[in-house]
């Protein structure tokens, strides 16, 4: 059966999923599996339960499971609301402004790292320093960065945070 701290954590937050278009993905060994394993998502989530995929067991389940998860971001990303550019800078401007910690995330064929390291936010550039390490042995191969700056958690709703990723420039 569903594992139990997946009911709780669909339970805990009944409220601010009621209003909220959501999706589940299972794999099933058989179809009448899939519908017990439904049951509980059906009766918590109730009119908000959107999309279902089931997976039947399989020999490359993970790579249906990453398509699926692919899918699902384009209907989201398609049903959010745009934000004129010029707004859209302004409220990320801000964001960075207010915060001074972020967490790089380099990477080559050595390896991958993710550091938290402090930051500064000056005309559009995002800057940071650092003796070295791990890091940027990594950025000396490779100049593609991911960054992750976000707000302390309070609570599943209240999840504030900004993905960047792009290309670093070592300066002297």
């Amino acid at each position: 059966m569903i594992d139990k701290r997946i009911v709780k954590l669909l339970l805990d937050n009944k409220v601010f999923l009621k209003d909220k278009n959501t999706a589940c993905y299972l794999t099933s060994p058989i179809g009448k599996t899939a519908e017990l394993y439904l049951k509980p998502f059906k009766e918590i989530l109730d009119s908000s339960f959107k999309w279902i995929k089931v997976i039947y067991k399989c020999e490359n389940c993970r790579k249906q499971i990453g398509k699926y998860g692919l899918e699902l971001k384009e209907i989201r990303d398609s049903l959010e609301t745009q934000l004129d550019n010029n707004v859209l800078k302004e409220e990320m401007d801000k964001f960075l402004l207010s915060h001074n910690t972020l967490s790089l995330t380099t990477g080559s064929s050595l390896g991958l790292r993710s550091t938290p390291i402090e930051y500064s936010f000056i005309k559009g550039n995002i800057y940071l320093f650092s003796e070295g390490g791990e890091k940027f042995a990594h950025l000396l191969l490779s100049d593609k960065v991911c960054i992750s700056i976000y707000d302390n958690y309070t609570g599943f709703n209240k999840l504030n945070g900004m993905q960047i990723k792009g290309k670093a420039e070592i300066l002297d």
